[in-house]
């Protein structure tokens, strides 16, 4: 990693993500670029103005982070449409990833318009960090989601390529297809049955595992497979939390000219509902 782009709107929200910015950047040596987005959809008065206090408040930000982090960061302030700006500014920076902060939890939200991060993620071709953790700790916990019918590595093999945190720590989550659970459950089958029909699911499977992960730097003991009985978010969820996860990594999709409208339900969901930081990984 040899460039970090980092998001900010001034908010709370993006503290994490100036202190994880800070800390990749340190431990990397890598270059270090904090960009703020003005809203074009005012005067040009008033947007000029809004531009200078933004840049007074990032050099602040800057000679702050030199003190602290002993890390320098050059600034960009922009005016325009905020996740067109932050690709932008990401392409001018040439980062290997982008990290921005969470956004406001909010039920009633429009998916196809979504998020700044996650309008970022869809457009970009880049790994979108977004950080929730406000003291930039390192990673000791990853939980890596991926796509056992797809037979999709890239989460894991971005991740590593990005040096983010110890492979060997990861946990790999495949969730499967819990097949007729349901019609067994529904038919009275005591706790140890279902047990034995999980374990007996996981026997078959776990050999077509090995051989997907094998040669990619990974060991068949940090395989965790869960089975999904109530959609596959929640069943990566419930794993990271088993698992005090401190990072979810998770994949996007190849996408359609219709599909570039939306991240794909597993990213999307896990991205809206999880407590930890999540890295989201764009196609190969």
């Amino acid at each position: 990693m040899k460039s970090i782009l980092v998001a900010t709107d001034f908010s709370r929200r993006s503290d994490p993500a100036i202190n994880r910015g800070a800390t990749l950047a340190k431990a990397h040596d890598a270059k270090l670029t904090i960009a703020h987005v003005v809203d074009d959809d005012q005067s040009k008065r008033l947007a000029d103005a809004a531009q200078n206090e933004a840049a007074k408040i990032l050099d602040a930000l800057s000679a702050s982070m030199r003190n602290h982090h002993e890390v320098s960061a050059k600034i960009i302030v922009t005016c325009g449409d905020p996740h067109v700006e932050i690709l932008e500014a990401a392409k001018s920076a040439t980062a290997d990833i982008i990290v921005v902060g969470s956004h406001r939890r909010n039920i009633v939200r429009n998916t196809f318009v979504g998020t700044t991060a996650e309008r970022s993620i869809r457009a970009g071709n880049l790994p979108v960090l977004v950080a929730r953790n406000a003291n930039g700790a390192d990673y000791t916990k990853p939980a890596i989601a991926l796509d056992f019918a797809e037979g999709d590595l890239t989460p894991l093999t971005t991740a590593t390529k990005l040096n983010l945190f110890n492979i060997q720590s990861a946990k790999l989550v495949f969730a499967f297809y819990a097949g007729n659970y349901h019609l067994i459950r529904q038919s009275g089958a005591s706790d140890r049955e279902l047990k034995q029909y999980f374990d007996n699911e996981k026997r078959l499977l776990f050999p077509r595992i090995e051989k997907l992960i094998e040669g990619v730097g990974v060991q068949s003991s940090q395989v965790v497979l869960t089975p999904e009985l109530f959609g596959e978010p929640d069943a990566i969820l419930e794993i990271v939390s088993a698992e005090k996860a401190d990072l979810i990594v998770v994949g996007t999709r190849r996408k359609t000219a219709i599909d570039k409208l939306r991240l794909g339900s597993v990213s999307e969901a896990i991205l809206r509902r999880a407590e930890v930081d999540v890295l989201v990984i764009p196609p190969a």
